[in-house]
């Protein structure tokens, strides 16, 4: 590899990463497509949790790939 391949090669990473960034944004900067009620009440969260419990992913009828997973 000489300097200017790696050059290139850093360079294309760093536009990839640009067009990755700005897909993100225009992700986030869509409104959003459900209000809240007008009297609806602030929440109050103190700590999150996300649980899969007994996962299981099968392909058609066949013996399962994941079977039994969870996660927390």
């Amino acid at each position: 590899w000489g300097m200017s391949q790696w050059i290139m090669w850093e360079m294309s990473g760093l536009f990839e990463n640009i067009g990755t960034v700005q897909d993100g944004i225009a992700s986030i900067s869509l409104p959003r497509l459900v209000e809240d009620r007008p009297d609806a009440k602030e929440i109050s969260v103190s700590r999150g949790e996300i649980r899969f419990e007994d996962i299981r992913f099968h392909y058609g009828k066949q013996k399962g790939v994941i079977e039994g997973l969870s996660l927390a």
